[in-house]
């Protein structure tokens, strides 16, 4: 009987002690995406609103780990540290039961919403967006993720952690919302109009390359989406909501892997340095694009009113300034966090400079003829050069995997 009354004691104790070890945050943006796994890559389960208390059980890097509730049976989620703050909001606490079982929070009511705003404001048809979203779909498991080795690992921790440190100092935790989703959804639907490169295999592979160099940035949480334009035009576009799209023509300047991975890799900065659009810019859209949001469902039938028209307008403005050609400290800037990222993951990153070198060796040649690209009225011998002053200080960044062989066979 004296057993049994201990065996209870250490019982009720080992129960009192993991609830006093479980941690109570709260989410902290509009669109906090939950999913089943600790990434990006990992199927979304819910997408929970601002204030919803989360119980918070394990940690793994940058994602933590909780217990959805009874209703939710053996389901393991997981949430993005960027989502969560310790401190309890003082105007709305939500209850992460009450939201998990809301029908606002499936996935589909997501998708659904940022499909028909980029329908409905984007000027693009039904079949460009839904081609758009087909392309990404079961692009790859976290399995194959998981065996994806971007570049042969070497034991350089120096390195890494010089890397890691800079990628820190330019880049800026992203923002998550089901607007600006909307907004960057609207302009992929408008380059993808221009025609795009549908090889599956070909489209994994830059999928696959983009997600292993954006867990070493600030959008280690935020799914990229990587696009092959058709056509010769060496040109590239980050987009909002992590849409990359890489012209077919920059794809062929490449020789190997590390070079293709340093064009994405240039572009996933822009992305993290928040280049993509100005932050004045999306200041501006957010409160009018919040609340076409909420009434979008509601509205779907009713013509567009003054406002919406000036919606649209932001939007063309959006548009243009995506597409236009570049600020040069921007380019050096992401040139920067493109030789970090490929240091990092063990590339050789005088891939940088070597692309960046054949890329303005064409649009130089060509430039009457590609009046739209966004490279165009770029130095690019200035940043090639900037680009070499950091390989210089840096000498270990070089001699790292080219990954040639794969290189050739994903992209025949």
């Amino acid at each position: 009987m004296r057993r049994i009354a201990w065996l209870l004691v250490i019982a009720i104790f080992s129960v009192l002690a993991h609830g006093l070890s479980q941690s109570v945050e709260y989410t902290k943006r509009s669109k906090n995406e939950v999913r089943e796994g600790p990434g990006s890559y990992f199927q979304l389960l819910k997408v929970l609103p601002k204030g919803v208390a989360v119980p918070v059980l394990k940690r793994d890097g940058g994602w933590v780990n909780f217990k959805p509730g009874s209703s939710a049976g053996g389901a393991s989620a997981w949430l993005s540290k960027n989502c969560l703050v310790e401190s309890k909001p003082t105007d709305l606490l939500r209850d992460l039961k009450l939201e998990w079982q809301s029908s606002k929070a499936s996935p589909s009511a997501v998708a659904a919403a940022i499909r028909g705003f980029a329908l409905r404001y984007g000027r693009i048809t039904a079949a460009v967006v839904d081609t758009l979203i087909d392309l990404q779909n079961g692009l790859f498991t976290p399995e194959e993720y998981a065996l994806f080795e971007v570049a042969k690992q070497r034991d350089r921790p120096a390195n890494q952690v010089k890397a890691r440190s800079g990628l820190a100092d330019m880049t800026k935790e992203s923002e998550s919302s089901t607007s600006m989703d909307g907004l960057g959804t609207g302009i992929a639907a408008r380059l993808a109009s221009q025609g795009l490169v549908t090889n599956r295999q070909l489209v994994k592979y830059v999928n696959l390359i983009a997600a292993k160099l954006a867990v070493v940035t600030s959008y280690f949480d935020t799914p990229i989406k990587v696009y092959v334009l058709k056509g010769e035009e060496p040109r590239a576009y980050a987009i909002p909501g992590g849409f990359v799209f890489l012209g077919e023509g920059l794809i062929r300047l490449c020789n190997d892997e590390a070079e293709l991975a340093a064009i994405i890799a240039h572009e996933i900065a822009h992305l993290a340095a928040g280049h993509a659009i100005k932050e004045e810019f999306q200041r501006r859209f957010r409160v009018r694009m919040d609340e076409a949001f909420a009434e979008l469902e509601e509205e779907l039938d009713q013509k567009p009113d003054s406002s919406e028209t000036d919606l649209e307008e932001m939007i063309q403005e959006a548009y243009d300034d995506v597409v236009k050609p570049r600020l040069q400290v921007f380019e050096e800037e992401a040139d920067k966090g493109a030789v970090m990222m490929l240091a990092y993951l063990g590339y050789d990153a005088q891939a940088v400079p070597g692309i960046v070198e054949k890329t303005g060796r064409v649009i130089k040649n060509r430039v009457k003829d590609w009046t739209e690209n966004p490279f165009l009225h770029l130095d690019f011998e200035k940043r090639n050069a900037t680009l070499l002053k950091i390989l210089q200080a840096n000498p270990g960044y070089a001699g790292g995997a080219r990954n040639g062989e794969r290189f050739r066979r994903m992209t025949q």
